[in-house]
């Protein structure tokens, strides 16, 4: 099995060691969009499967750039290496290690820096009501839905709005400084 794109003299692709990217950081930009020979497609199937295995357990590798090659612009695997690295979870990261479309689009429709992350969860915490910061943790960190949230607490919808309407209210202004 393939593990490394550098034995892969034949196909002309331009592309770096783990070992140089663990070591300067931001890896190089590939220039290269040669189309990928279907042996070696066939074999990042099988380490794209391997890898969402290692992702589940936390063990997020550095080399994760390598795992869209089923997919074949060489550019997008730099920025994957790029956004794993610097523990940011992208939609092509989710992708690449199996996530599901809904978990994708959860994670998205509340993207954030970390910064804003940390910022956030703090001003859920400060929430005095127990109920409303249990939906808020749901409603925010996870990114459920209406439905899952009226059929999570057993609430009608009308109630939930409220719930969601005080809570942003508080996150707003916990967190006007982000918005200045």
């Amino acid at each position: 099995m393939v593990t490394n794109l550098m034995e892969i003299p034949e196909t002309g692709l331009q592309t770096i060691d783990s070992e140089v990217h663990r070591k300067r950081g931001r890896p190089r930009k590939l220039t290269s969009s040669s189309k990928v020979d279907p042996h070696i497609l066939k074999e990042a199937v099988k380490k794209v499967k391997t890898m969402s295995k290692e992702y589940a357990n936390g063990d997020l590798q550095s080399d994760v750039w390598y795992y869209q090659t089923h997919r074949p612009r060489l550019l997008r695997n730099a920025e994957i290496a790029e956004d794993a690295e610097d523990g940011r979870i992208t939609y092509n990261v989710q992708r690449v290690a199996g996530m599901t479309a809904d978990d994708q689009r959860a994670i998205h429709r509340y993207k954030t820096s970390k910064e804003e992350i940390f910022f956030l969860r703090k001003a859920v915490m400060e929430i005095q009501d127990k109920d409303l910061r249990e939906t808020a943790v749901d409603m925010i960190l996870h990114g459920i839905g209406c439905a899952q949230l009226t059929q999570k607490y057993g609430i009608s919808e009308r109630a939930l709005y409220k719930r969601k309407r005080k809570i942003v209210e508080h996150l707003a202004s916990s967190m006007t400084y982000l918005f200045e």
